[in-house]
């Protein structure tokens, strides 16, 4: 079963230039070499054999690098540590967390008539208070501040935010986000980042 925490589709860096550099001069050197030596084996010609190895090289060069990039493409690069200032996701070690962690359950998986407007009110699902968890995955962090931004109309701005998994939705807010009536707001978002509303807390 795939998993819910769908995120928009990203193309992962790889060391394919890394192949491409490797397989050419690999490429390169051996063809070179090998049209070196069957020039060079020929007794009956006895001009330079200076072309042929460059041909040869050139020849190598462009199907050495191309293998090489292709195998290079298949590995992918290890993606660096994030510092606290550049990682999208606010460090889980708030005690507001767990306050908003069992807030969000008293809404998604309780039965009385409050819980049951508010989630008709903010577009959420019934789930069991076990779906409802705060993530930590960097992917799904990046994914929730360009979302944010989209709403919110503030592009390219750098956030640090806490999802919050919320059965077939997200809530996100940014902790360093407090309006002045003292409340934070928590953007909903389907799976696919569609926005749905703004949840104040």
């Amino acid at each position: 079963m795939a998993s819910r925490d769908t995120v928009a589709k990203v193309i992962p860096p790889t060391h394919w230039k890394l192949g491409l550099l490797v397989g050419g001069i690999a490429g390169g050197l051996a063809l070179g070499y090998v049209g070196y030596g069957l020039c060079h084996g020929d007794h009956e010609i006895h001009e330079s054999c200076f072309a042929p190895a460059v041909g040869g090289a050139a020849i190598g060069a462009v199907i050495g690098g191309g293998l090489g990039a292709l195998i290079g493409g298949q590995f992918r690069k290890r993606e660096e540590a994030e510092s606290p200032a550049e990682a999208a996701c606010w460090p889980a070690d708030s005690i507001g967390m767990a306050a908003h962690i069992d807030y969000f359950r008293s809404i998604v998986a309780d039965t009385d008539s409050v819980a049951v407007a508010t989630r008709e009110a903010f577009e959420l699902e019934h789930v069991r208070a076990s779906e409802v968890r705060l993530i930590d995955d960097g992917a799904i962090c990046r994914s929730a501040v360009l979302a944010v931004n989209e709403v919110a109309g503030t592009h390219g701005r750098a956030r640090q935010v806490s999802v919050y998994s919320l059965g077939s939705a997200y809530a996100v807010e940014d902790p360093r986000l407090e309006l002045d009536e003292g409340e934070y707001p928590f953007y909903l978002f389907d799976r696919r980042w569609r926005p749905k509303t703004v949840m104040m807390y």
